[in-house]
């Protein structure tokens, strides 16, 4: 759920291509919408998510 919490939040701020999403900005977006920071392997899956949404 958090990995698709996570992608939701970066495609509504205009990361629509994996590449864009480094872990700095995902850890961004978590402490944003008020998470706790994702793991690297948690990172991985949401630029796996934002890659398969294309």
């Amino acid at each position: 759920m958090k990995d698709m919490r996570l992608a939701i939040a970066l495609l509504g701020t205009g990361v629509h291509r994996a590449e864009q999403a480094r872990n700095r900005r995902i850890c961004a977006t978590a402490a944003r919408i008020g998470s706790h920071p994702p793991s690297s392997t948690t990172c991985r899956l949401v630029r796996f998510l934002i890659r398969d949404a294309h």
